[in-house]
């Protein structure tokens, strides 16, 4: 027999598109991601981490779309 031990450390780990940090994605997310992008609610780097749904570096429209996507399944 054997054992690990394991340790985890730093910042846990993040869902894309969870943009109330909630642990699921849901319609919820979709609005605050409209929010952010015209100016509701200032961004910060959490809702770029997230929020950024195809890697181009900012949020924007297209950001929208994927996550309505996701949400539904439909990618």
């Amino acid at each position: 027999t054997a054992t690990c031990e394991v340790t985890v450390t730093g910042e846990a780990p993040y869902i894309m598109g969870d943009m109330n940090n909630s642990g699921r994605i849901d319609i919820t997310d979709i609005t605050v991601l409209v929010k952010v992008l015209y100016g509701m609610i200032d961004t910060n780097d959490y809702y770029l981490a997230v929020g950024d749904m195809n890697h181009s570096g900012r949020l924007d429209i297209t950001d929208i779309t994927v996550l309505v996507k996701t949400l539904y399944g439909l990618i």
